[in-house]
Formats: structure tokens, C-alpha cells, sequence
């Protein structure tokens, strides 16, 4: 299917379906999916509950309502310059949970004799890592909602990913486990006649960080393209945006 011309960002767009709607009241719905003009409007969204009053507890539900409800959560969501801070935020926790995991399983591989001062080199190598990764996942965003046809510009991109950057903290929160849940499963069944089974049991404190790692990755990708489709045709409140222009 051939690509569409994207409308400019200024332009109104049916949330929905991506019509056209300048020229049609608040009152009128969309002619092409019956959507109430009004729920398409810029500032109509509520934000999350981050964006609508940042802190801890609000950080926690959202991250939350993004794992649990994530199609009713992007539906609500908005670009919003508090996004910066959800972003950071996330990469932040991240980063430093994948940083507290690797001096642990360096030190099950090659005895490190300071896993401490490893933290300290790690920890914010993996949050600026973690941030890359998400300033990628941000273009690659953009990049495919084009390719569709879809009007995601960057501030918008930039929800997204800054909702969809759970994943990463899960990433991290199933590294730390998975070693735990390794090493438990190795020092116990060390001795038992396990089989073919054995080497994977006796690595497990190892191969299991790295699949909850990836584990994470794919959380963290899939709520992204989840976010990506609810938003693809979002109108930005300019009065709440410090986006730069397209």
C-alpha cells in the first residue's frame, strides 16, 4: 500500500481514523468513523497520572496502569514536557538496577574482587546506555509511524517511549532476580542427578540475568508499538507542548 502524505503537525486530525476535521464543529463527529469531533480536540486527553502531577506515588501508578491497562493508559496520555522527567526517571531506576546486576554476575564469573567500585563504573555507563536505547527506540518510532502513513512527531515519540520505559526497570528488577533465582536453583540442585538438565541448572545463575534482560527489552518494545498505534494521529496541546517543529 502506498504511503499518504503526513499532515503538518498544526493540522486537526480525527484521532482515530487520521481525517481531516479543521473545518468541522466541536459539536460534529468525524465523518469517516463517527468519532466525536470533540474527543480529538488538542487538550482534551488528561495526561497520566505522571504528567498530571509528577512525583513517587504518580510515577508507581503509571508505571503501573502502562503494564496493566496499556491501551487505556496511552489513550489518556499526552505530549507533555514532563515527559523529560518520566524519561529520565525511568532510565535512571533502570540503569542503575542493571548496574547493581552486573557486579554480582562478574563476580560469579571471575571473581572481582571489588564489586563495589564496579557498581560505581556501571552504574551510570548502563543508565546512559539505557537512555540511548531509548532516544533509538524514540527514532525508529518515528521512522515506522511515517512509513505507515502516521503523524507522530517527536514529542509525541517521546511519550511514548518515556511511558513504554517500564520495560527497562523490569529489565533490570528480572536481572536481579533471575541471578537469585539461578543461584538458588544451582546451590540446590548442585548434587542432584538432573541430566541432560544439568549444565543448563548449573549456569542458571548466569544465563537467567540475561533473559530477563531480554525479557524486559520486549516488554519495554512492545508498549512502545502499542503506544505508537493509540497515538498515531494525536493532536498536540501546544499550550502544554515545548515541542520543536516538525
Amino acid at each position: 500500500m502506498a504511503r499518504r502524505d503526513i499532515p503538518e503537525s498544526s493540522v486537526l486530525l480525527c484521532e482515530r481514523c487520521g481525517y481531516v476535521i479543521e473545518r468541522i464543529g466541536e459539536g460534529g463527529v468525524c465523518p469517516e468513523c463517527a468519532l466525536e469531533v470533540v474527543k480529538s480536540m488538542p487538550g482534551y486527553r488528561p495526561g497520566s497520572a505522571f504528567q498530571r502531577n509528577p512525583g513517587l506515588l504518580t510515577w508507581l501508578r503509571t508505571s503501573w496502569h502502562v503494564i496493566r491497562h496499556p491501551l487505556q493508559t496511552y489513550d489518556t496520555v499526552r505530549a507533555d514536557p514532563d515527559d523529560r522527567m518520566l524519561l529520565w526517571s525511568h532510565a535512571i531506576v533502570a540503569g542503575l538496577l542493571l548496574g547493581a546486576a552486573w557486579p554480582i554476575i562478574q563476580y560469579e564469573l571471575i571473581s572481582s574482587e571489588h564489586p563495589a567500585l564496579d557498581f560505581m563504573i556501571v552504574g551510570p555507563v548502563a543508565v546512559l546506555l539505557v537512555r540511548l536505547l531509548i532516544a533509538v527506540e524514540q527514532w525508529g518510532t518515528r521512522f515506522f509511524a511515517r512509513r505507515k502513513g502516521w503523524r507522530v512527531t517527536r514529542p509525541i515519540a517521546r511519550a511514548i517511549c518515556a511511558h513504554a520505559a517500564i520495560g527497562w526497570v523490569i529489565s533490570g528488577l528480572l536481572a536481579l532476580g533471575g541471578w537469585l533465582l539461578g543461584s538458588v536453583l544451582e546451590t540446590t540442585l548442585r548434587t542432584s542427578a538432573l541430566g541432560p538438565f544439568r549444565p543448563m541448572v548449573i549456569l542458571s545463575p548466569h544465563w537467567m540475568p540475561v533473559a530477563g534482560i531480554l525479557a524486559g527489552m520486549l516488554i519495554f518494545e512492545t508498549l512502545s508499538a502499542v503506544g505508537m498505534r493509540r497515538m498515531r494521529f494525536v493532536n498536540e496541546d501546544r499550550r502544554e507542548s515545548t515541542a520543536s517543529p516538525e
